[in-house]
């Protein structure tokens, strides 16, 4: 995330009130390290409960398997991923997960990462799925 001074600001008075107690005299020479920690950690969850970059998720996929609803679940669950279903998306989709049976509208992002969805996944597939989202949105917050 970019730098927030506001933010950095608010830290910092935050963290001189609190040291006015003269009970917390013997954290007051760790200033600077507790104002950057606490800075880093509160950047991060903002960053993780209001992502500013999501990634967009177009999932192409029979609706009729059971597994389609873990991973449409599974999905929704993550914050910084929006996820649809609608061929209209996939013009702007930075994934695109697919099964072998479905074929692709010609209006596919050039730029869209492929994933190739089983039907019988398992754990590590979801774990290579969950990895390529986050790197995926590591690079969208980082431009």
């Amino acid at each position: 995330m970019r730098d927030n001074p506001v933010l950095k600001q608010d830290i910092e008075d935050t963290v001189d009130y609190l040291l006015l107690d003269k009970q917390l005299d013997f954290i007051s020479d760790l200033r600077d390290q507790i104002v950057s920690g606490l800075y880093n950690v509160l950047r991060q969850v903002v960053q993780r409960v209001a992502p500013t970059h999501p990634v967009k998720v177009v999932l192409v996929s029979e609706q009729s398997f059971l597994g389609y609803f873990d991973l449409m679940m599974a999905l929704k669950n993550i914050r910084y991923v929006t996820v649809t279903h609608d061929d209209a998306d996939l013009a702007d989709a930075d994934l695109v997960i697919t099964t072998s049976s479905i074929s692709l509208a010609n209006k596919v992002n050039p730029n869209a990462v492929m994933f190739k969805w089983n039907q019988n996944a398992d754990s590590d597939h979801y774990g290579r799925l969950y990895g390529l989202l986050r790197e995926l949105w590591l690079q969208k917050s980082a431009d």
